[in-house]
């Protein structure tokens, strides 16, 4: 009722909006100038402007997100052959995760699970290194690569690879809704949010952005009923 009850003002809303956009364009500005040669492999490449409010509220900084020239070339030729058009979503829907979770193998990075699926299928990924050096001189929360989630020997989609993680105690936050229609689609059930290997609950769902949403209106975030996470 809370979040059906509060409406930013729309000039905030517009705000956000369009800036999600312009990340979106830039994003795709950027993609083709890869693939033309033309962008630089000293520089990193911008994805989104502000960290999104969910990735905050699990103790992210508000930096710019990015990643880099060598992660491109690993995602879009070398191994992962992510589609671009695949690619071309991510900025937009790392603004509204399905899942966040802390990494198994990296500590202190956080691994998104987006609304995107590659051409078999398999959901993509974007591992995220926090608080990184830059080479301009700046921090940044860098994205160390985007992949789908998928078996190596035949390309299929690995979705068990998600529910591993949640009973694992890996899990952070859960989008509720957006969930619920990947389980749909996969035909799979997801362990219960409260499972961990320890025994405690330490989850966040989209349900705990309400405060902050209505403290930060201008901020991307989760849009599960608003118009800025369509």
């Amino acid at each position: 009722e809370a979040r059906e009850a509060f409406q930013p003002p729309i000039e905030e809303v517009r705000a956000a909006d369009i800036a999600l956009q312009e990340d979106s364009e830039a994003w795709a500005g950027a993609l083709q100038a890869f693939a033309e040669r033309g962008l630089s492999p000293r520089k990193t490449v911008p994805m989104l402007r502000q960290t999104p409010l969910v990735l905050q509220m699990l103790g992210a900084e508000n930096l710019p997100v990015v990643t880099t020239y060598n992660v491109l070339k690993k995602v879009l030729v070398e191994k992962h052959k992510l589609p671009v058009a695949a690619l071309q979503q991510v900025p937009a829907a790392m603004a509204d995760p399905v899942m966040v979770f802390r990494s198994a193998t990296q500590g202190g990075d956080l691994v998104m699970m987006l609304d995107v699926k590659d051409q078999n299928g398999a959901t993509v990924v974007v591992p995220l290194a926090l608080k990184q050096d830059s080479p301009e001189g700046y921090s940044v929360n860098l994205a160390t690569s985007v992949y789908a989630k998928n078996k190596a020997e035949h390309g299929a989609a690995n979705n068990r690879w998600f529910i591993n993680q949640i009973e694992n105690g890996n899990l952070l936050y859960r989008n509720h809704k957006k969930s619920r229609a990947w389980e749909a689609m996969v035909g799979l059930q997801l362990p219960p949010t409260h499972f961990t290997n320890t025994g405690k609950k330490n989850l966040y769902t989209d349900a705990n952005l309400v405060k902050l949403r209505e403290a930060n209106p201008e901020l991307y975030h989760d849009g599960s009923d608003d118009p800025r996470g369509s």
